[in-house]
């Protein structure tokens, strides 16, 4: 008699917690550019769970936000992380580093902000120590440029200030009111201006001649 094979499920999926689900809702509502007028019901009606279930998972609606900015802003820390394991030239580097900036943005704007614009929660440690891993990210980025001697000989810090001054422009201009549309649609423009702020005169030259890096305008 031929054994029955024991039945498997071909799509077992793990069950999700409800904090989860909760931080799941919270993600998906503020990448709609909702923000701070996310309401604990629309959380909670996302979620399919009830608003006091809120309330056992966090002290309030705040807490959840800004747990799950910080989940968001871990894999933008994790992208800018893999983009230097991988290597490449300076010059691919940065436009990957652009490109992975602005695109956040365009998918998170509240979690954007809440890394690089106005943190809402300036004393928090965890936010804080996010700042700090994008910050030597940012260094690392430099001090690649200052290997391959590409990028100007002036302060790594000074330099970091201007790069990181000129990417979170858009997203500030964009939030203002003041540009119109996603930041991805600025990328030329933000590349060619941050080729502009670190190259040396050089490298620049060389890169405006050679046929792997097209003007992006």
């Amino acid at each position: 008699m031929t054994a029955v094979p024991e039945y498997q499920p071909e799509n077992l999926v793990p069950a999700v917690s409800t904090k989860d689900r909760l931080i799941g809702a919270a993600i998906d509502l503020s990448s709609e550019g909702r923000d701070r007028n996310i309401s604990i019901r629309a959380i909670a009606r996302k979620a399919g769970v009830t608003e006091g279930a809120i309330y056992r998972h966090f002290p309030g609606k705040d807490d959840l936000l800004q747990e799950s900015y910080q989940r968001i802003a871990a894999k933008l820390i994790r992208e800018k992380t893999a983009l230097l394991e991988r290597g490449g030239s300076f010059a691919d580097l940065l436009r990957g580093w652009i490109r992975i900036t602005l695109s956040f943005y365009d998918r998170n704007p509240a979690a954007f902000s809440y890394l690089l614009l106005r943190p809402p929660y300036p004393d928090c440690e965890r936010s804080g120590n996010l700042n700090v891993q994008q910050d030597l990210l940012v260094f690392e980025l430099i001090r690649r440029g200052k290997l391959e001697a590409v990028v100007r000989e002036e302060s790594i810090q000074l330099q970091r200030v201007m790069l990181d001054g000129l990417l979170v422009n858009i997203p500030r201009q964009i939030q203002t009111g003041q540009l119109k549309g996603s930041a991805m649609q600025f990328y030329g423009a933000v590349v060619d201006a941050a080729e502009r702020l670190l190259l040396v005169d050089e490298a620049l030259q060389g890169l405006r001649n050679s046929h792997m890096y097209p003007p992006l305008r």
